[in-house]
């Protein structure tokens, strides 16, 4: 098996490598496949040292779609209660780091002046000419109120449940026992007695505050809390903050010349995770290669 710091390395370098070449040519490029496939290579690597799948084949989309159907034919099954080597990974936080990353670039191509500052903190960071490494992530405030308020606005996991096994009061309502309670993350999410202005992108609103993912602050729960908290937390954020400063860092982006990024189709399709309802892929967005 590969050491840590030699996967990282090796996946990084691979998923530049495969932007250098989609940026090159100027084309549309698929930011959901990208992060999917990124994702599922670095759990592959560590598991078994080798890639599952190359970013310019269609065998990362063949697995999106195996997983989608297997999904969906089950109802909601958790691949580690079935393989007690894989709850410290959970192998389907993957199907939500690639969504996520979708996300927040497409609400950063929305936003240019946003996309300006946070590129800017990385460049002061990291530098013109090196790789975002994870150790950087903590010096780069603005990047995780980014990361914090996609998972804000787009959920990984819309609902969550909890069975009560005795009678619980809740806010003065009494919850009978043997209760199925759905809780709405997204609503919660978008909630404006919780905050101001929920509909919009605004990461500053979580620039220097106190609020994680971590299920601590119940204002803020996209992977959950309490035991059944999702146990890909480490891995999942860990990944969407280093592809979405890679993909900031590395690369300008930039719309089809006709398109305004008001006019950007943000629709959501609900689903086991929430996926944008339409790729960016097929919206025209492009990349260029920075010096």
């Amino acid at each position: 098996m590969l050491a840590k710091g030699t996967v990282k390395k090796r996946w990084c370098n691979n998923f530049v490598i495969m932007s250098t070449i989609v940026a090159i040519k100027e084309e549309a490029v698929d930011i959901g496949a990208a992060a999917f496939t990124t994702s599922l290579n670095f759990l592959s690597n560590t598991l078994f040292s080798v890639d599952f799948a190359d970013y310019e084949s269609n065998a990362s989309q063949e697995v999106i779609e195996i997983i989608s159907g297997v999904v969906g034919i089950i109802a909601k099954p958790n691949l580690s209660d079935f393989f007690p080597m894989l709850p410290a990974i959970d192998p389907q936080a993957f199907e939500a780091t690639s969504s996520t990353v979708e996300w927040a670039i497409a609400d950063l191509l929305r936003n240019p002046e946003k996309r300006e500052k946070a590129r800017s903190e990385i460049r002061e960071v990291v530098g013109q000419h090196k790789l975002v490494q994870e150790s950087d992530i903590l010096a780069l405030p603005y990047l995780k109120a980014i990361v914090k308020e996609t998972f804000r606005l787009h959920p990984p996991v819309t609902t969550v449940s909890r069975y009560y096994e005795a009678d619980v009061e809740i806010d003065r309502y009494i919850v009978p026992k043997n209760t199925l309670v759905l809780v709405n993350i997204r609503a919660i999410g978008r909630d404006s007695s919780l905050w101001s202005n929920p509909e919009s992108f605004v990461p500053e609103r979580l620039l220097d505050s106190e609020i994680d993912v971590k299920g601590q602050h119940f204002e803020l729960l996209p992977f959950g809390t309490g035991r059944r908290i999702c146990p890909g937390i480490p891995l999942g954020d860990r990944m969407v903050h280093l592809m979405v400063a890679s993909f900031l860092h590395t690369f300008d982006w930039k719309l089809e010349a006709r398109m305004r990024p008001e006019d950007m189709d943000m629709k959501e399709k609900l689903g086991i995770t929430m996926h944008k309802a339409h790729s960016s892929w097929n919206q025209n967005v492009t990349i260029l290669v920075t010096n």
